[in-house]
C-alpha cells in the first residue's frame, strides 16, 4: 500500500480519484481541472493499492478575512474508503496524517461531515457546531408582473458568464468572516453554472 498526495494535475492519479469519488458520492474533478477552476489549494491524500486509489481524506487550503485580519485554515473533505477495504482504520490513517501535516501552519481545522459519521470525527476530536443555510423565499424569486425574477445565466450568454466568473474572482470583502482564496471552491460548486441566476434589478 503506497500513500500518495499532491496529484490533481496528474491525470492518472486523477482519474482513479474520480472513480472512487463517483462510487461513493456521485461526482468527480475532471472538468473542474479541465477548465481551468482548480488552483492548487485542494490536496488529496490517498492510499493505493493495486493500481487503484482505495482511501483517500483531501485537505483544502483555505484563506480568510476573519475580523480584519487574515487566517488561515483546512477544511477536510471527500473523506472516503473503497467498501472492499473499509474497516481498517485506512481513513483514521490518513486523518491523522492530514491534521499532523497541518496543525501547526493553520489556525483551524474543520469539515461539513455527514450526519453518519459523527462518531467517526468526533473521535478524531472533532467538535460538532451549528451550521445554518440561508435561502431565498419563493415569493422573491418571482415577479407576477414581468415574469421570472432570476435567469439561469447558463441561457444568457458568454459576457454573463465572464461577469460572474470576475465576481467571484474579484468580489469586495464584506462580512466579518470571509474566505478570500474562493475562487477554486466555488467554481467546483457551480462551474456548470446550474445553480447560478441573474437579476436584472
Amino acid at each position: 500500500m503506497e500513500l500518495i498526495s499532491n496529484y490533481m494535475r496528474d491525470d492518472t492519479y486523477r482519474h482513479m480519484l474520480n472513480k472512487l469519488t463517483q462510487k461513493t458520492f456521485g461526482f468527480d474533478f475532471e472538468s473542474w481541472v479541465t477548465q481551468g477552476y482548480f488552483e492548487g489549494d485542494y490536496i488529496p491524500y490517498s492510499f493505493m493499492d493495486e493500481g487503484r486509489i482505495i482511501s483517500n481524506v483531501s485537505a483544502n487550503r483555505m484563506k480568510f478575512m476573519q475580523n480584519g485580519a487574515m487566517k488561515y485554515y483546512i477544511q477536510i473533505g471527500t473523506v472516503m474508503t473503497d467498501e472492499n477495504y473499509r474497516k481498517q482504520g485506512l481513513a483514521a490513517k490518513l486523518m491523522k496524517h492530514v491534521i499532523e501535516t497541518y496543525e501547526q501552519e493553520c489556525d483551524g481545522i474543520y469539515l461539513f461531515g455527514d450526519l453518519s459519521a459523527l462518531d467517526f470525527y468526533q473521535k478524531m476530536n472533532f467538535k460538532v457546531a451549528n451550521q445554518y443555510r440561508y435561502y431565498v423565499k419563493d415569493n422573491v424569486c418571482n415577479c407576477e408582473k414581468t415574469g421570472e425574477r432570476f435567469k439561469p445565466i447558463r441561457n444568457l450568454g458568454d459576457e454573463i458568464k465572464k461577469s460572474y466568473l470576475d465576481m467571484v474572482r474579484n468580489s469586495v470583502h464584506h462580512s466579518s468572516f470571509e474566505q478570500i482564496n474562493k475562487y477554486g471552491l466555488q467554481m467546483f460548486y457551480t462551474a456548470g453554472l446550474d445553480d447560478v441566476f441573474y437579476a436584472e434589478d
